[in-house]
């Protein structure tokens, strides 16, 4: 029979995207190979070897072009009407790697974007901190899914900041959500776009017990300063 350290060096890359971790001795046994790996550790450095990624085995398959299509899944899946068309229809015709990775059109959006719009940023901005916690519990060892979860919600951050500057009382509504998350994302926007009538709201936050403290403080500093 052979051996698995062989399988992981010749044919694993050619069923390494149909399987996981756990599911490598299940395939080579299958295959006909013994199951003497020389250790659990041992096979997952395999693993990453074969797949051309040290450091996140299954990250290798995870380019910019599906990056792009789960965070359009992820647009749709929330349905924010308006609000997704603005963003689709600005960031039709970049380049793929700055639609992932790259800086959007921010101002460009948000002078499209109505009032009505603010509420939906406030959900999108909940909706992406509550679908990244669980695609840590989920996926664990995958950080590069939860950095683009994490840089979504920096770019809405930042849109919802230009807003603010629009529609300064309107806005304030974000610290009424129950959201930890959303909170700390509203004391980054206003530490970068910072406004006086924020003071309490923030000051109500930080006496609140919120977990965030660091954070709502640079933002009330610079609302302060403002």
């Amino acid at each position: 029979m052979r051996n698995l350290n062989w399988i992981c060096r010749e044919e694993l890359p050619e069923i390494i995207k149909k399987v996981k971790y756990r599911d490598v001795k299940r395939e080579a046994r299958r295959a006909g190979c013994s199951s003497q790996t020389g250790g659990i550790g041992r096979q997952k450095k395999q693993f990453r070897r074969a797949a051309g990624d040290r450091a996140s085995g299954m990250a290798a398959w995870k380019g910019p072009e599906k990056r792009y299509r789960r965070q359009k899944a992820r647009s749709e899946r929330i349905g924010m009407g308006r609000l997704k068309e603005i963003v689709h229809r600005h960031l039709e015709g970049m380049e793929l790697m700055t639609r992932v990775f790259g800086d959007w059109p921010l101002p460009a959006i948000a002078e499209e974007c109505a009032e009505a719009e603010i509420s939906d940023v406030i959900e999108m901005i909940h909706t992406l901190n509550q679908a990244r916690n669980a695609y840590m519990i989920e996926e664990p060892w995958d950080g590069d899914g939860a950095d683009d979860y994490w840089r979504d919600m920096e770019r809405y951050a930042d849109l919802f900041g230009l807003l603010s500057e629009k529609w300064p009382r309107e806005c304030l509504q974000i610290f009424h959500h129950t959201d930890s998350g959303v909170i700390f994302w509203a004391a980054i926007a206003y530490a970068k776009h910072p406004t006086r009538l924020a003071i309490e709201p923030l000051k109500n936050a930080i006496m609140s017990g919120q977990s965030n403290e660091r954070a709502l403080r640079a933002a009330l500093r610079a609302c302060e300063r403002f």
